[in-house]
Order: C-alpha cells, then sequence, then structure tokens
C-alpha cells in the first residue's frame, strides 16, 4: 500500500522590500472545518486575493469569508465549488463597488486552490499568476488576460487541473512577479527545498509588495516497524477429577398387589356404567324437544345425486374473438408499460448524458469548447420534462453559460405605455424630465419623473410638448427631424432642449419658454437625419454629403456657418448612415447595424468583438458624453438585449431582462449625470435598475 505523498504550504508576504510577518490579508490556507458539505471531507481549500495597494483589511476578510463559506457549503465536484466560491467573492466586491464612488472602487484577481491526494483543482480570475513545477515541466495559468474581479456581476472564470506527486511545487503570487522572473531563474528557485525556495522569491520579487503561496509536495516519511512481544501461552490446569454425585435415597412404599382378573372386572364395569349415561342423555334431550312447541324437526333429506350436464358444443367464431381480445390486452399492456416504464428509463438516460455534458464541461479550460459542452446539456435537457433534477441541472448549465457569455439579468420597471403600435425616433433623458419623439417626427412627449426616480407624475394621455402644426413665433412646427439635450457649456449662455425641423431650424425649449432659431448653413449642406451635442458643439449627421457639420455657440444659439468635421472626404462614406453619438470621439451607426469611430475627423480602431450568439443586429447607441472612451452601449434586435461594448469595439458584457421586458426593444437613452438606463421596447418605456 502507498502511502499519501505529505503537503508542505508557507505563505510569503514582502512589503517594503521586507518579509512580514504572519499570514497576508488576502491569503488563506483552511483545512476541512466541522460543519462541511459532503464530498469536502479530503479538500485543502488555498485562497488568494490581490486588490492593490490601500485596500482595506476588512474587505479582505469579508472575501475571504464570503469565498470560503460557498467552498465548504457546496456539495458535489470540486470545480463547483471552486466556481461558487469565485462567484460568491465577486458578487460581494461587485456590490461594495456600487455603493461607492468610481475612484473608490477596488477590481484585482483572485485565485482558489482546491488540493486533495495529488491532485490540483486551480480556479482564476481576473490579473493573476501561478506557475506549477510537475514532473519536471514548468507551466504558468492563466493562459491568457481575464476581466478583474468586481468589474461585472459574474466572474470570468478559469480552470485548471493538476496531478502531482513528492517534489513537485506550485507557486501562486501577483502577475507582476511572473513578469519579473525569466523562466530559468524560475525554475531554478522552484526545484529548490522550501526555505530556499521562498528567499530565491523573496530576491526576485524585492522591488515591490506582493504576497505569494508555495505547495511543495514531500514523500511520507516511512513507517518504523514495531517490535511487539508476543505472550506465550500456558499450560492449561489439568481437570479436576469428577466426585461421584451422591444418590439421595426415598422412602420405599409398599403397594398392595391387585389380582388381572379384579382389573379387568372393574374396567367393564366402568363402561357399561358410561355407555348408559349415554343412552339415558339422548332420551332426556329428546323428551325436552318434543315438550317445545311447533313441528318436531324432520330428518334431513338425502339429496339427490345430479347427473352431469354434456359439454357444449364449441363456438369457433367466439372463441376467435375471445383469443383476439387477450391479443389486443396484452398489446395494451405492454404499450402501456413502454409508455410509463420506457421514458423514464429514457429520462434517466437522458439525465446521465446530461451530467457527462456538466463533468465535460467543468474541467475543459477552453470557454468556446465548455460552451460547446453546456448548449449540448440544454439540448438533451429539452427532451425532458420539467422533473425538479431536470430543471436543477438546466439552471446550472444556463448559469455557467450567462457566466461565458457575461450576461446580466434585470428587472426593468415600467414607466410609461405609448401602444405596441408607437415607433419611436429618440429617447433623450435629463432627470427628472424624460423627452420621446415618435417616428414619424409628429410629436414630442415629455414625461417628469417622480421623486423616488421609479415612475412618472402623469396620469392618462402622455403630454405632448411640440407637435406639428403647432404654432411657435408665428410659424406652424413642421415635422421634427431629431431632438437632443443641449448643457450649458463651451460657450453656451443656457441648457435647454434643442428640437430640429426638417426646414434645418431649431426650436429650443428652456427655463425661458420656446423660441425658434434659425441655423447657418453651409453651400454644399444637405438635409440632416440627426444630431447631436458636445462640450456646447452642435453636430448635424449629413448623409447626403458625407459630411458632419459642427456649429459654434454664442449665446442660445448657432448662428454662424458650420465647419466640416472632415476636412476630406471620410473614410468611409455616410451614406446609410442613422445615429451619432459623441463623447470626444464620434461614433456613426449606419443601416446595416455596423459602427464606425472617428477622432478629429480620422478613423479611428474600433471593431465589434467578442460579442456571443446570435449575430447582432445594432439600431441605436449611446454613449456618456462626461467620460470620454468611455463604454459604447448599442440596441441589439437580433438578441433582444444591451451590448455593452469597450471604445475599441471589445465586448464587455450584456443586459438581458428576465420579464421579457426587452422583446421589440428599440431605442436607449442614458442620463450622464446619474448613469442610469431608459430603454423603448415595444412601445413601452422603461427604467432599468
Amino acid at each position: 500500500m502507498s502511502e499519501k505523498p505529505a503537503l508542505q504550504i508557507e505563505t510569503l508576504y514582502v512589503v517594503g522590500g521586507r518579509r512580514g510577518e504572519g499570514t497576508p490579508p488576502g491569503v488563506a490556507v483552511l483545512s476541512p472545518p466541522l460543519r462541511r458539505a459532503r464530498g469536502r471531507d479530503e479538500d485543502i481549500f488555498l485562497l488568494l486575493i490581490n486588490l492593490g495597494e490601500g485596500t482595506s483589511s476588512s474587505l479582505y476578510r469579508r472575501l475571504r469569508e464570503a469565498a470560503a463559506q460557498a467552498f465548504w457549503t457546496t456539495e458535489g465536484s470540486v470545480t463547483a465549488a471552486l466556481r461558487r466560491a469565485m462567484g460568491a467573492a465577486n458578487r460581494l466586491l461587485f456590490q461594495a463597488n456600487l455603493e461607492v464612488e468610481p475612484e473608490a472602487r477596488r477590481y484585482g484577481g483572485i485565485t482558489c486552490i482546491a488540493l486533495r491526494d495529488g491532485e490540483v483543482f486551480l480556479a482564476q480570475a481576473g490579473p493573476t499568476w501561478a506557475v506549477a513545477l510537475c514532473g519536471g515541466l514548468m507551466e504558468s495559468f492563466p493562459r491568457e488576460d481575464l476581466s478583474p474581479l468586481g468589474m461585472a456581476a459574474y466572474a470570468d472564470v478559469r480552470l485548471n487541473y493538476l496531478t502531482c506527486s513528492p517534489g513537485d511545487v506550485l507557486l501562486v503570487s501577483t502577475p507582476w512577479l511572473g513578469r519579473a522572473a525569466p523562466s530559468d531563474v524560475l525554475r531554478q528557485i522552484l526545484s529548490r527545498p522550501m526555505d530556499a525556495l521562498l528567499d530565491g522569491v523573496e530576491q526576485v520579487g524585492a522591488e515591490e509588495d506582493f504576497a505569494a503561496v508555495a505547495v511543495r509536495w514531500e514523500a511520507a516519511p516511512a513507517l518504523e516497524p514495531v517490535e511487539r512481544e508476543i505472550p506465550t501461552e500456558r499450560p492449561a490446569p489439568p481437570p479436576k477429577p469428577k466426585q461421584p454425585r451422591k444418590r439421595r435415597e426415598l422412602p420405599r412404599i409398599t403397594l398392595p398387589r391387585i389380582r388381572l382378573p379384579v382389573r379387568q372386572w372393574l374396567r367393564t364395569a366402568g363402561m357399561g356404567i358410561a355407555a348408559g349415561a349415554v343412552a339415558a342423555w339422548g332420551a332426556v334431550k329428546t323428551l325436552f324437544y318434543r315438550m317445545l312447541p311447533g313441528r318436531a324437526p324432520r330428518p334431513p333429506r338425502r339429496r339427490r345425486r345430479r347427473e352431469p350436464r354434456p359439454l357444449p358444443e364449441e363456438n369457433p367464431r367466439l372463441m376467435a374473438g375471445l383469443a383476439l381480445a387477450i391479443l389486443l390486452l396484452v398489446v395494451a399492456v405492454t404499450i402501456w408499460a413502454w409508455i410509463a416504464y420506457g421514458s423514464t428509463m429514457h429520462h434517466r438516460g437522458a439525465l446521465e448524458q446530461a451530467q457527462a455534458c456538466i463533468r465535460q464541461a467543468e474541467a475543459i479550460s477552453e470557454p468556446a469548447l465548455a460552451r460547446d459542452q453546456w448548449k449540448m446539456c440544454l439540448a438533451i435537457l429539452e427532451e425532458i420534462g420539467d422533473t425538479p433534477e431536470a430543471a436543477a441541472m438546466r439552471g446550472q448549465a444556463q448559469a455557467a453559460l450567462d457566466a461565458l457569455d457575461r450576461v446580466r439579468w434585470v428587472e426593468p420597471v415600467l414607466l410609461w405605455d405609448f401602444g405596441e403600435a408607437f415607433r419611436p425616433r429618440r429617447l433623450v433623458v435629463h432627470e427628472p424630465f424624460l423627452f420621446v419623439l415618435d417616428e414619424s417626427g409628429e410629436n414630442l412627449y415629455q414625461l417628469t419623473l417622480n421623486g423616488t426616480r421609479d415612475g412618472v407624475q402623469e396620469q392618462g394621455e402622455a403630454p405632448v410638448l411640440l407637435g406639428r402644426g403647432q404654432v411657435v413665433d408665428q410659424r406652424e412646427v413642421a415635422r421634427l427631424v431629431d431632438v437632443v439635450w443641449a448643457a450649458a457649456e463651451g460657450g453656451r449662455t443656457a441648457e435647454g432642449l434643442l428640437a430640429l425641423e426638417e426646414e434645418e431650424t431649431l426650436i429650443v425649449s428652456d427655463a425661458w419658454g420656446t423660441q425658434r432659431i434659425t441655423l447657418g448653413m453651409a453651400p454644399d449642406q444637405g438635409p440632416s437625419v440627426a444630431m447631436a451635442t458636445f462640450d456646447g458643439r452642435l453636430y448635424l449627421l449629413d448623409p447626403t454629403g458625407s459630411q458632419i457639420w459642427r456649429y459654434l455657440p454664442e449665446g442660445k444659439g448657432y448662428p454662424s456657418r458650420p465647419e466640416p468635421y472632415f476636412a476630406v472626404s471620410p473614410p468611409r462614406p455616410l451614406e446609410g448612415a442613422r445615429d451619432l453619438a459623441i463623447d470626444g470621439n464620434v461614433y456613426v451607426l449606419f443601416d446595416d447595424g455596423t459602427v464606425e469611430k472617428f477622432f478629429k475627423g480620422e478613423a479611428a480602431d474600433f471593431e465589434v468583438a467578442g460579442v456571443p450568439e446570435p449575430e447582432p443586429r445594432f439600431v441605436a447607441l449611446t454613449v456618456n458624453s462626461n467620460q470620454q472612451d468611455g463604454p459604447v452601449i448599442l440596441v441589439d434586435t437580433a438578441g433582444e438585449r444591451l451590448v455593452i461594448l469597450q471604445a475599441d469595439g471589445t465586448f464587455v458584457e450584456q443586459v438581458r431582462a428576465r420579464n421579457g421586458a426587452f422583446q421589440s426593444i428599440q431605442t436607449v437613452a442614458l442620463d450622464p449625470l446619474s448613469g442610469r438606463l431608459y430603454v423603448v421596447a415595444g412601445g413601452r418605456l422603461y427604467f432599468v435598475p
């Protein structure tokens, strides 16, 4: 019988170039507690969290406790326990970040390790680093960059599995240490004994503050044989001779002898007396019955023996009918048994296949391959009814896919219902006011939020702020092309709502009332389809002239002629452009759902990448005008979701609605001051918490 390898675990904490005392605040090495779930009896749980300088020890403690509790209370596979521990820590940090100002938020990396007999289950999220020297082969983890912990509601987790034998080493630390140590130097350090290994790691990373955990597998010490004294058998004592048992003598009694003839006479006399008693009892019984009133009972009659009936003639039709009925009954019972028990066996087989897919998906570290396994699991479970076991597995698979696809589920709050036939052209938010322009440009509606911002003050029909045919400055309002909120900045003296008419005139609605302002026109300027404001300037999108016209503010208006945004022809013709948004960069959305990015009149790097299925179809976009190079939020009608991208087009996450509120999603708006999202879908106006 082979002995289990012994584990040697040490922690290293370097602060200011010197080794610190005690355990680092973001490190935990835990053995199984008294109360633990099934399957956690043999596990050792290691945890390393790095949130950067200035992180409070209380936050580290809360994250350690959340991860450890989730790990020890999860039954089943080790990978499921590790995923739950990572998810618990990420949710706690994400919620903590939402409750503080942006500059006080913390992001970082986390590594969770489960150690068993010669096995290592490694889970990582965010910027982390681990290196293993197993069997002479050195390998670093993770193999790709991961999203920081606490950045989104779901953690981007990577799982890896290792088998280790005596002499192998695992080192976990911050990513900086992995970049600071060359591979050959690192191999030499890991080949040393534990004390020398920690000294080498300290020398390599002495320039920065860091924490590390080292694990070495050592051969178990051989047990020395123990000499035991074997007791000698003592001879059994000889058996004692049996003493003869004394018989107890009783006094003898002498009976008189009776001769045989007398005894026979007594027996004969007794039998005669008994027979006479029986006869006398029968006579008395008969006399008693005859004295009773009524007829005397008749003696029982002898039953006549019935002659057997002849066998009936055979009826072939009846016999054939009975045989057919029996055959049909057997077929019906067989079909019922197949339906009752065959479906159960089919369901059991499907559940086993789905469970196998789950195990394979949890063991795969490649996201694309793991996603295929989870989808296969859901496809298998579609054939099974809504049983508790199938529902639990379906929920586990969907949660795993949501984590891989970075889905944030929300429950939008309904603010106003314009009707299913309503089609919005633009949604503008300047809390507490919401402005909605219909697609035809006939009416501009204004709603006012209540004090708690979870409802509107209006009752009945939505009030119309501007409508076609309404008189403003002795002229009727024409069809409205677009509306936008203009802040008092960049030389503009007042804030207010700007509505663009198809005749290229502006209607300004602010605290001083509503008035019409005439815009200066360039000689080759064509009709506009959209507009935006940034730093007080006004931008008009002109697809016909393939140009974006920029107006400089003067007071509350824009009387001067515009200047072209593109000094020469744009990198891509603007034919088919339908919308634009500006945060310092200019984003243009086209009818085919593509997005182009420009900066100072030149094309900028922007490529939509990493968006999960289905293939997106973007119809609207918005940005935070107060945050340059911030996230880009797009409306995807194909996936009925909001897709959030980085400033270079890299996918960040997707927002979906649990109650189906995003069916027929149409447009989105972001309030730059509060950061709250508002969505119109299916003619209904929602607030996204």
